[in-house]
């Protein structure tokens, strides 16, 4: 179209500069959408190519804008907070393209120096919010500073002593499980490796400061510091910090000689080594999927397991990690804190900060005493079961003189109601009991259902001496659930006594649960609703499979008389639908049979979406067993948990061609304990150590902890009566402060 006498009169006619600020100015206006359209993304490109043909067009056209529009600080500001990778690619090949191809013989108004300085002056590059766009920006503006220097147009110097002076004083930006290096430490260790080869230092005076920087690389950057802490825990991280010290190294030799005086010699003496042959460090590192393993030192698959699925619970994870139980350390013969809760906090600890592939829980297994009062034996398998109660037994015991005496009872405690039933008064006579988990009898059943079903069924019992009519009659015996805990554990009794054989076997029988369990009809309020539903009538005529027994409106109304449907359970109302309800969560497997066999555990991650979100199949689960930590696709739940027996050939459930299920009778693999979140959970009680006095800082100190972690629980404090000494979190705001001490022994 520009082509011909017509062409260049058109182009003659164009006032370049007017045209091109109108530009810079939809640009400007454009980088400020928070949600930027398609066709928005498409002008912001179709600009920069514009501007970058007018720029080159007119050479002086840049100068002109430039003194109207701050050019650097718009480039600046789409690199920043452009929405999306096209809009930062099309201003950082603008950004590159006028730095590469506009000069200036004033170094003040060249815009390489103007733009490189900009981006370098911005403290945005500090902040933990800056992007890695930015960094790999400015790297790219160094090359061409390299290229083209002929004198200093940026105070390299400065930046790279400004650089050094954050990365010694900056606070620990990433986390030993950070699945990406975060931008500030990774940028800044980037640039200031960029800012090496392009600054003149004064070879004496200093190679001094150099061979400081290297060694506050080195020990509190790569390796921990006096204080146990260092900063580099993402792998690309540490990789740039190597490969800074190597720059250094490259461009300055004398700093070397520190290098390996102060570094590279102490080295062996702070970090142990290790006894194993052909050593490959990526083979022992944290799983790619965020989490550590335990080490299975023989035959204690049964408390790694466990320990997976404890460690998965927020407030009580964040409450062992936290508690102060105030006693010294326990040190045995061996060296061991013969403690069980300060080896419980070092072993979830590990859990959370290390970037090992697994932890040895060798010390909680000696602090974890059996029943003789001797440390755990490594080489004897135990029952998960019974390892569950006995440990829930000690934490009680030793919680009781901290601010956490209440956490067991809270989160895994409910209450069963044992009641026994005069058929002649109808009098109700109920006993309550704590409970930490439902133990249900799984043999000739189906379901889960079936078996609570089977565990609120009543027995009968004879010659029965009734408090009430002061009859000796035939009672009824029954358990209810009176309270429901937070976390619903189920015990699926898989291993019985057979009196013929004189041998514990393995009930290999197949018993489906549910994603989502409904426990309404167990407790004592769902329950009596449920009865009395059945002795309405109107409710018997609408449901046909309601049996209605013979008796007559008089004999219902004498019977009421008696006060036979006048007991406490009937008087309890039902709570939300919330209450009842419970999402799968977790599921400890059992593979093999009763003689021998290996424990380990499928665990549902996404816990904090359990109040809104009850599709359990949709979440993302994992397999954790011992060291190794696999994903687990939960549409084979049925094949790996449900178990299934001999009588279950050729169903589809079994197959029959399999050798190990026609030896031991039954599919090996059946889960043997199930883990329920509540949809709705109750708050988790906090023991204020002094008297309320109705202040968030009374309550943080009592914690410590910062007011913060009080005010996220809004208005959760009752001062009255006898909870007047306790604070309620909900439950996912359990504060989590791990001591000092237990970081500064952890070298991840």
């Amino acid at each position: 179209m520009l082509e011909g006498e017509y062409g260049l009169s058109l182009l003659y006619s164009i006032d370049f500069i007017e045209f091109t600020k109108s530009l810079i100015m939809i640009l400007d206006g454009l980088l400020e959408c928070p949600a930027p359209s398609q066709n928005m993304v498409t002008l912001i490109s179709e600009i920069c190519f514009l501007l970058k043909v007018f720029f080159a067009y007119q050479f002086n056209l840049y100068d002109i804008i430039d003194k109207t529009h701050n050019i650097p600080n718009i480039l600046l500001k789409g690199i920043l907070f452009a929405k999306g990778t096209a809009i930062e690619d099309a201003i950082q090949q603008l950004a590159y393209f006028i730095c590469a191809n506009i000069s200036s013989n004033d170094k003040e108004k060249l815009p390489l120096a103007q733009i490189l300085r900009a981006f370098l002056d911005s403290r945005i590059i500090f902040n933990k919010f800056a992007k890695m766009s930015l960094y790999e920006s400015i790297k790219l503006l160094l090359e061409l500073y390299k290229k083209l220097r002929n004198e200093e147009y940026i105070d390299s110097i400065a930046k790279f002593t400004e650089i050094m002076d954050y990365f010694t004083s900056c606070s620990t930006l990433e986390t030993s499980n950070s699945a990406e290096p975060k931008a500030p430490l990774l940028g800044l260790l980037e640039l200031a490796s960029d800012l090496i080869s392009v600054t003149s230092f004064n070879k004496e005076p200093d190679a001094v400061r150099l061979t400081k920087f290297i060694n506050q690389i080195f020990f509190g950057g790569l390796f921990p510091d006096s204080k146990g802490k260092f900063i580099c825990k993402a792998i690309d991280t540490r990789y740039m910090a190597y490969n800074l010290i190597i720059r250094i190294g490259q461009y300055y030799s004398t700093c070397i000689i520190g290098l390996i005086r102060d570094c590279m010699l102490p080295l062996p003496k702070k970090v142990s080594g290790l006894n194993v042959w052909g050593y490959i460090p990526s083979n022992h590192e944290r799983s790619s999927l965020g989490y550590t393993g335990l080490k299975n030192l023989g035959c204690i698959c049964y408390i790694n397991s466990m320990l997976q699925q404890f460690f998965l619970i927020a407030p009580f994870r964040n409450a062992i990690v936290s508690v102060r139980d105030n006693k010294e350390p326990n040190y045995a013969e061996n060296g061991v804190d013969d403690n069980l809760i300060h080896q419980f906090q070092r072993t979830f600890v590990y859990l959370m900060h290390s970037k090992r592939r697994d932890y040895n829980p060798a010390a909680f297994c000696y602090s974890f005493k059996e029943f003789d009062g001797k440390p755990t034996n490594t080489a004897i398998q135990h029952d998960a079961h019974e390892f569950l109660n006995i440990l829930f037994e000690r934490l009680e015991q030793e919680f009781k003189n901290t601010i956490y005496t209440r956490l067991v009872q809270s989160v895994f405690g409910g209450k069963l109601s044992s009641q026994v039933i005069c058929t002649n008064c109808g009098h109700v006579s109920s006993t309550y009991e704590d409970y930490y988990t439902l133990s249900l009898e799984i043999k000739n059943q189906r379901t889960l259902d079936d078996s609570l079903d089977r565990f609120i069924a009543g027995s009968t019992i004879c010659d029965y001496l009734c408090d009430n009519c002061k009859e000796r009659i035939d009672a009824t015996r029954r358990t209810l659930i009176s309270t429901l805990p937070n976390v619903l554990i189920v015990h699926l009794q898989r291993f019985s006594y057979n009196f013929n054989t004189f041998m514990i076997e393995k009930i290999h029988t197949r018993l489906e649960f549910p994603n989502v369990l409904d426990m309404t009809n167990y407790t004592e309020e769902g329950h009596a609703c449920l009865f009395n539903k059945r002795e309405d009538p109107k409710v018997e005529q609408k449901n046909s499979k309601i049996v209605k027994g013979p008796e007559n409106e008089k004999e219902r109304e004498e019977r009421n008389a008696k006060g036979k449907f006048d007991t406490q359970e009937s008087k309890k109302e039902l709570k939300e639908k919330e209450y009842y309800t419970y999402k799968l969560v977790g599921v400890l497997t059992h593979n093999g049979n009763a003689e021998a066999g290996h424990y380990y555990s499928y665990i549902n991650i996404n816990r904090r979406s359990t109040n809104t979100n009850m599709n359990t199949e949709n979440d993302h689960w994992l397999e954790f067993n011992d060291s190794i930590i696999s994903e687990f696709a939960f549409s084979k739940l049925g094949v790996e948990c449900f178990g299934g027996s001999m009588e279950d050939m050729g169903t589809g459930y079994m197959d029959e061609n399999s050798e190990v299920a026609k030896l031991i009778g039954g599919r090996s693999k059946s889960a043997y304990m199930l883990f329920y979140e509540r949809q709705k959970k109750d708050k988790i009680p906090l023991r204020i150590e002094r008297p309320l006095l109705n202040s968030k800082e009374t309550i943080s100190s009592s914690l410590e902890c910062d007011s913060t972690a009080v005010s996220r629980t809004g208005n959760n404090i009752t001062g009255n009566t006898q909870e007047e000494n306790f604070c309620y979190y909900d439950y996912y705001n359990i504060p989590c402060i791990t001591s000092p001490e237990l970081l500064s022994v952890i070298f991840c």
